[in-house]
């Protein structure tokens, strides 16, 4: 049993939990992406979470959340997406204390707890409120979102450009 894991002793093959963060959020994104699993929901999910980047920076999160499966060569992470939901509807200190937080604070804090919420709706099922999830959202988080639905319907991971028009004509004026 490695310092940054507690395995299950019954099962030592099954995925380990992290009792603290001794991975960069770059370590532990390059884990994500290996431990990626073939679901095209979970892929975007986990993506989501991957391009946002809060919640790999967020050792209480992390702990909670992320099973790390060890390889001595390349090791690899999954999100353990029921536990986030419980998080989510559970554990008060994973939120900043928002009546000391600042106006700018509190807000970021939102922004990344309904990326967290969208991203277990779209992996596990989880009913999320999308015009809320997306309200407030930088636009950067917003486009990332959008490519995320549009991979778990099973469109892949290829980068998709979403042209809107904004001229005054609509095709049919013609």
């Amino acid at each position: 049993m490695s310092h940054a894991t507690t395995a299950a002793t019954a099962h030592p093959e099954e995925p380990t939990t992290m009792t603290h963060q001794p991975h960069t959020p770059h370590a532990l994104a390059a884990m994500l992406r290996a431990g990626m699993p073939g679901y095209a929901c979970e892929r975007a999910a986990t993506d989501l979470l991957l391009t946002d980047g809060h919640w790999l920076g967020h050792p209480e999160w992390v702990a909670r959340c992320v099973r790390i499966t060890p390889d001595t060569h390349e090791p690899s992470a999954r999100i353990d997406w029921a536990e986030t939901r419980r998080a989510l509807e559970h554990a008060p200190h994973l939120r900043p204390d928002v009546d000391t937080a600042d106006a700018a604070q509190a807000a970021r804090w939102r922004a990344a707890e309904h990326v967290l919420m969208l991203a277990a709706s779209l992996a596990a099922g989880y009913p999320v409120d999308m015009g809320q999830a997306m309200a407030g959202q930088e636009p950067a988080v917003a486009a990332a979102a959008a490519r995320a639905v549009i991979a778990a319907a099973g469109a892949g991971f290829a980068a998709h450009v979403i042209e809107v028009d904004t001229s005054d004509t609509h095709p049919n004026d013609a």
